[in-house]
């Protein structure tokens, strides 16, 4: 059991926390609207994995890649998955997953993080995966093409992916220069390739998935405008069909000549409340 004052200290002794935990009462320094923007994405992107998989992950094995301090690792667990392997590039977020698992008494057996280039990692050594988890981090790669096949020959049933988007129509991969430095970003210096949303649906198709686009329905999307604008979006990835129609009605079907047009309509419009909001006085 690790005593109070040592979580204190150990959740002071990081200079950054990407996600907020509650652990032994005391908190990971995270902002409010950061934090509400947590609990968003986790009911948009739990819930239609319950509704699949029968409100329980009981029996399955859970794959995280870029798992950051282990956030959705843990919301695998508490859903009854048997063991979560969480893959992340950089070392102090591997370190803030042991020991957010620690202080939360969860059974080591149940769990690995590891430091891993995902490209790298041996993950058929490791599978097969029920369930894998990609949030946050096909846009931060050089080669998603690569990165879903390599998923694929491991998973089972699904593959959800959370990514930034292209707004760019049609099948592309937008070119950019990702500058090492942030935890939220590539932890290298490297070009990668962000997707527009038929980019990802036709990658995982060819790595023989069904896909559903799901739709944000953020109560709040304070620190979230990027869902709200059509910059990010996840997606169920099933290998059998028929579970997507258990989600049907929290998934979007927008034909792809308007998809561009969408989300410039919806980044427009947002915008133009974040301006207004920022000159009413007193704000």
């Amino acid at each position: 059991m690790v005593r109070s004052e040592e979580v204190a200290a150990e959740i002071a002794s990081f200079p950054t926390w990407d996600y907020e935990f509650d652990l032994a009462g005391h908190r990971t320094p995270i902002a409010p609207e950061v934090s509400r923007r947590q609990r968003e994405r986790e009911r948009y992107i739990f819930d239609p994995i319950r509704r699949i998989l029968g409100e329980s992950l009981k029996g399955k094995r859970v794959l995280d890649l870029g798992c950051n301090a282990g956030y959705w690792s843990l919301r695998a667990l508490a859903l009854g998955c048997d063991f979560v392997l969480g893959i992340d590039g950089r070392q102090m977020h591997v370190d803030q997953a042991n020991f957010v698992f620690e202080v939360k008494g969860i059974d080591p057996s149940r769990y690995e993080f590891a430091v891993e280039d995902v490209f790298a990692a041996d993950l058929t050594a490791a599978g097969p995966f029920d369930l894998v988890l990609c949030l946050g981090l096909l846009y931060q790669v050089s080669d998603p093409t690569i990165l879903i096949e390599k998923i694929s020959q491991v998973n089972t049933e699904l593959l959800v992916i959370d990514t930034n988007l292209s707004l760019m129509p049609g099948r592309f991969l937008a070119l950019r220069r990702e500058q090492a430095g942030s935890p939220l970003t590539a932890p290298r210096e490297q070009q990668v390739l962000c997707p527009t949303r038929q980019a990802v649906i036709s990658l995982a198709e060819s790595s023989g998935y069904s896909v559903a686009t799901l739709t944000p329905s953020f109560r709040s999307y304070e620190a979230s405008y990027d869902y709200e604008e059509g910059r990010r979006r996840a997606f169920i990835c099933a290998r059998d069909p028929r579970a997507l129609d258990l989600i049907a009605d929290q998934t979007e079907a927008v034909t792809a000549p308007r998809v561009a047009l969408t989300a410039a309509r919806a980044a427009f419009q947002s915008g133009l409340r974040r301006l207004t909001r920022s000159t009413r006085p007193g704000t």
